[in-house]
């Protein structure tokens, strides 16, 4: 395979639903930039606080109840409990 070809070829939901196509890993790293808000410390009760801009970009409100999901053994990925119930429904809708 010639390295300028594309990888396999990757469909990510955006916040809304909308699929956004990239290619590669190259592509990737880019998403992974662009979607950087920062980082925050873990206090002594193991709460960290999700920066503005990220609470603003995904809707995420005071009182809202997150899903935690390890990845790979080293990414940590949060969702929306309301955005995971109606993926849910989806998918059991289709069976």
């Amino acid at each position: 395979m010639n390295k300028h070809e594309p990888t396999a070829r990757r469909v990510t939901a955006g916040k809304h639903g909308s699929a956004a196509k990239s290619s590669g890993p190259r592509q990737g790293r880019n998403d992974l930039m662009r979607h950087f808000y920062g980082s925050a410390a873990v206090g002594e009760r193991g709460q960290i606080v999700i920066p503005k801009e990220a609470r603003d970009e995904y809707d995420i409100k005071p009182g809202d109840k997150i899903i935690f999901f390890g990845v790979h053994g080293c990414k940590l990925v949060l969702v929306k409990a309301e955005e995971m119930r109606e993926f849910a429904k989806k998918m059991l809708e289709k069976i």
